[in-house]
């Protein structure tokens, strides 16, 4: 739960949310006309600014690009796990994050310098997967959740991300959008993620098959042998395609 925002800058106003149902709106008064607008007055900023303390990237459109705000931090007052912390990331050392709070129990310690307790960024995003999602620290599957995409599901980042309840942008891959669903309802969303894998080692085999009838046939006897072991392969592989399928449509692991 995310208790509060507030920032370095004592022009930034803290704001404080209270347990249940909140909700932020730009204020009109007695004297607010029909053209006064309730756009641009930072609602959707600090919708970016809880992403950026939760360990997004800093991209290309972001305000955190902006000179202005080089020498700003914001910081989230966070329930995790039961326990109060307050994470704090600066704008021009995005690379880590400052921690204060009990995280004695994490799977990643926090890094000592002095006074001052820190993650890497990488390893802050690793924490929260595990303390929210319950997530591994290292997951080895390929296609797997992760907890900045989980995340986007609840925290959803801009407009477009409202247009469809199973993706948070546009064009998601089919892929993200069957193992991130499947996870966050609680099914077994490593059949998604291994049907997946399928998927992509048929096109392999498919294009290295491909190679075989073309100059480079050497090449591609040295990586894979002969055709028929390729085809055997093939048909093993779309055999297990077919059976998670059914799997995937039946409920069942």
């Amino acid at each position: 739960m995310i208790n509060s925002i507030f920032s370095n800058q004592d022009s930034f106003k803290t704001v404080e949310f209270r347990s249940g149902f909140n909700v932020i709106l730009a204020d009109r008064t007695e004297t607010s006309s029909v053209r006064d607008s309730r756009n641009g007055l930072g609602k959707s900023t600090l919708i970016q600014i809880i992403h950026f303390c939760l360990g997004a990237a800093i991209t290309k459109g972001t305000p955190f690009k902006e000179r202005e705000l080089s020498d700003w931090s914001f910081s989230l007052n966070l329930t995790l796990a039961g326990k109060e912390i307050v994470v704090t990331r600066y704008v021009n050392a995005p690379a880590k994050v400052i921690l204060q709070g009990d995280f004695s129990d994490w799977v990643i310690q926090p890094r000592t310098e002095g006074s001052i307790r820190s993650l890497k960024i990488e390893d802050w995003k690793k924490v929260l997967g595990s303390l929210v999602f319950n997530l591994p620290i290292n997951e080895e599957r390929q296609f797997s959740p992760s907890f900045r995409s989980l995340i986007s599901y609840f925290v959803r980042p801009n407009k477009e991300a409202f247009s469809n309840p199973f993706e948070f942008f546009s064009k998601q891959l089919e892929w993200q959008k069957q193992v991130y669903n499947t996870f966050l309802l609680g099914f077994a969303w490593e059949d998604a993620s291994d049907w997946q894998e399928i998927k992509e080692r048929e096109k392999i085999l498919d294009n290295l098959k491909k190679l075989k009838k073309t100059n480079q046939t050497g090449v591609a006897t040295r990586i894979i042998g002969s055709l028929g072991e390729l085809q055997a392969a093939k048909v093993r592989i779309e055999q297990q395609r077919r059976r998670r399928q059914i799997e995937l449509e039946t409920g069942r692991k």
